[in-house]
């Protein structure tokens, strides 16, 4: 049974995919991992695969999860967006409509407050294929993992020695398409959309000047890390001359956050993440409206108004006595499942309902062998074109493609072998620059 693992986002969703399809490939699968484009494109070629969800999003899901079923595949909800949610849980409420629920094989959720909500919402909530599990990708942030990501906290702080690290999300305020396309992509999920872009407009700027504050007062780094869909220009722009500040999309966000002095955000997913690694997130909250953002961020964060108050709190070291993960268990286990052995707990529930499958292999190796052939002789005409006429498409699925490539692969599977998390005969194979193969 090929199982298959879409990315959109590569520098967040990378190591969590690859750690899972490894640990799947220890079980005797073999599992594919590329953008949703070359998975959706290899799935003829496969029969019953099963298909790893991101994400529900309604009117475009439909045309992957109707192709899986044409090959009599399966398909598991391992939703990438649902914990860090609204106070009355819209996105998890948008992702799992009735239709969503019917559809999916199996649903792995982050946590027991999203279970609840849906088990008292749903007539279609079947327990017997609904599990509270969280996600591999805060499981990689438990103690036991984080000497993981320990070359590349090195690095980081071979480059920029001590730093604050600035990690911003107003991906619908400063995005690298500009308004227009937020509205047209978004609509439909978001209605109050340019509502949500004038806010981040006003709070990018409120972070320009915290940041300008803060370059002027100290003198170690300020790295500014944004969202993968912001433009970066925006910053580069009006924060060049500052030899101290550096704007920086690479690597995720994990060793950045592990190697910072502290952390500054407003509203963001980085601010759980610094918790689960044991650090204690700020949240700059000036002219906050807290129905247009996730509580959680804010919950769990030491949270200012003012850069004066957020530089003196740096200047004393005051934050450095607060343990964020204790004062935050419940949160951590209600919502996101922390301390469960969530990977192992997933592989299990899967295999049992593979098991019950009567499954041939009938993978068909000479269309994967064209395909592999095919696509990576369009991305050789495509560099031409892009060369030849100065093309600029799709620059922001190339920049949310960002840490998912064949070195950053090669370079996870090193550092997962040497830390014994996976068996050392699993291999990948890349099909393209952007599908691997991952298998024992």
């Amino acid at each position: 049974m090929p199982l298959l693992f879409p990315i959109e986002t590569g520098n967040r969703e990378t190591i969590s995919k690859l750690f899972i399809a490894c640990k799947f490939a220890e079980k005797g699968y073999v599992s594919y991992i590329g953008t949703k484009i070359h998975i959706f494109n290899i799935i003829k070629y496969l029969k019953q695969p099963v298909y790893f969800d991101k994400g529900y999003h309604q009117g475009v899901s439909e045309r992957i999860h109707n192709k899986i079923k044409e090959q009599n595949g399966i398909i598991v909800s391992l939703d990438e967006e649902i914990g860090v949610d609204l106070n009355d849980f819209s996105t998890l409420s948008k992702r799992f409509p009735e239709k969503a629920i019917k559809i999916f094989d199996l649903i792995f959720l982050w946590g027991t407050k999203q279970d609840k909500y849906l088990r008292e919402r749903r007539n279609n909530y079947n327990p017997k294929k609904v599990f509270v599990t969280g996600h591999p990708r805060f499981e990689l942030l438990r103690d036991k993992y984080q000497s993981l990501y320990s070359s590349m906290v090195e690095d980081i702080k071979s480059k920029y020695g001590k730093y604050i690290l600035i990690n911003t999300n107003f991906g619908f305020g400063n995005n690298l398409l500009g308004d227009d396309f937020v509205i047209k992509n978004y609509l439909d999920r978001v209605p109050n959309i340019k509502e949500h872009i004038q806010y981040e407009k006003c709070q990018l700027n409120h972070f320009i000047e915290l940041i300008k504050d803060l370059q002027n007062f100290f003198k170690m780094n300020i790295v500014i890390r944004p969202h993968p869909e912001e433009d970066n220009y925006t910053y580069i722009e009006k924060l060049n001359k500052y030899n101290n500040v550096f704007i920086k999309y690479e690597k995720s966000a994990i060793p950045w956050i592990l190697g910072c002095e502290v952390m500054i955000h407003h509203s963001c997913t980085t601010a759980l993440e610094a918790v689960m690694l044991e650090k204690t997130p700020i949240s700059y909250i000036k002219d906050v409206d807290e129905k247009l953002i996730p509580w959680i961020p804010l919950k769990i964060s030491l949270k200012f108004s003012k850069s004066l108050e957020i530089i003196e709190l740096i200047e004393k070291g005051k934050y450095k006595n607060v343990n964020s993960t204790k004062n935050n268990r419940q949160i951590l286990s209600d919502y996101f499942s922390f301390f469960n052995n969530t990977t192992d707990q997933i592989i299990e529930e899967c295999d049992k309902l593979f098991k019950t499958k009567d499954y041939q292999n009938h993978q068909q190796l000479r269309g994967l062998l064209y395909y592999s052939i095919k696509s990576k002789s369009k991305v050789i005409i495509k560099r031409l074109l892009k060369y030849l006429y100065k093309s600029n498409d799709n620059k922001l699925g190339s920049q949310k493609r960002k840490g998912f490539d064949i070195n950053t692969i090669n370079n996870l599977l090193y550092e997962l072998k040497k830390n014994k998390f996976i068996d050392r005969d699993i291999k990948i194979n890349a099909i393209n620059e952007l599908l691997f193969k991952v298998y024992k």
